[in-house]
């Protein structure tokens, strides 16, 4: 099968000190100090091993482990805490 090629060749261009030096504005409008915001709360995207933290938990039977891995830093620790603290208040 024949490779398809472009038809038109694209035309490099130098850029301006404007387009090198752009910026963006974190913060968000309305926003001026930290106690504007409210924290989050809970582990944000780890659906899945939040869910396999819960299937461990909740193996019927004694003498498993549960390992959890991770980079220093990421809440790992919170994570663990607070399911072991939910899953012991409803036993």
């Amino acid at each position: 099968m024949p490779s398809k090629s472009r038809s038109k060749t694209t035309k490099h261009r130098k850029l301006t000190y404007k387009e090198l030096n752009y910026q963006v504005d974190f913060k968000p409008k309305g926003v001026k100090t930290s106690d504007d915001i409210t924290p989050a709360r809970g582990v944000i995207g780890q659906k899945r091993a939040m869910n396999a933290l819960r299937t461990g938990l909740n193996v019927p039977s004694t003498g498993y482990n549960i390992f959890v891995s991770g980079i220093a830093g990421t809440g790992r620790v919170e994570a663990v805490t607070t399911l072991l603290e939910t899953h012991c208040k409803g036993t």
